[in-house]
């Protein structure tokens, strides 16, 4: 609903789209194997459009020329403005699922020889429609799903630095402390 009203055109001014080095690696990797990359996302999908199109772009500066296509929320548009309504389902848990064996179906692909990348919980049907699932960066829920199915789980970003790790650890203690203090004030002791 935050877009209702807007200008279609005014979609260009909209934040651009980040990616983990990883995460080129790996569509790079896909597209040097001629695998079929589709964004399944539950974002809406100019966003996942904006997305493809700098894949393409990350692709092209290697020498990979390949189209990346894109199955996303849709909404919906009267007189060249967004209404904040969605067009069909939005992309999200199930849907997504549906939309993996669609897509399967009409490129006659084995699913059980397809790849499927999430990060919550609620792409778990979807990495469950694949036979190649990976776990990226996974939510809490997602990665005890993940371990319970024997999935890949990858970690993509920057690694934490010695420093990164001793705040972390500094911070938690100095938490554990003001816990400690207010426990005693309430009575309760360790």
């Amino acid at each position: 609903m935050y877009l209702r009203g807007i200008s279609v055109d005014e979609k260009d001014s909209l934040k651009a789209q980040s990616f983990y080095r990883e995460a080129i690696e790996r569509v790079a990797w896909h597209a040097e194997r001629a695998h079929l990359i589709v964004i399944v996302s539950g974002t809406l999908e100019f966003l996942a459009e904006r997305a493809a199109r700098a894949l393409e772009a990350h692709l092209g500066a290697r020498g990979l020329v390949r189209a990346i296509r894109v199955s996303a929320t849709r909404l919906e548009e009267k007189n060249e403005r967004w209404t904040g309504r969605i067009v069909g389902e939005a992309m999200f848990g199930e849907a997504k699922a549906r939309a993996v064996r669609l897509i399967a179906a009409a490129e006659d692909l084995d699913l059980q020889r397809c790849f499927a990348y999430g990060d919550s919980s609620s792409d778990r049907w979807m990495l469950e429609a694949v036979g190649k699932p990976a776990a990226v960066n996974p939510s809490n829920d997602l990665g005890r799903i993940a371990r319970r199915n024997d999935w890949a789980v990858l970690r993509w970003g920057k690694e934490k630095t010695f420093t990164q790790r001793a705040q972390r650890t500094q911070r938690a203690g100095e938490s554990n402390h003001k816990l400690e203090a207010v426990r005693a004030k309430a009575g309760y002791r360790a």
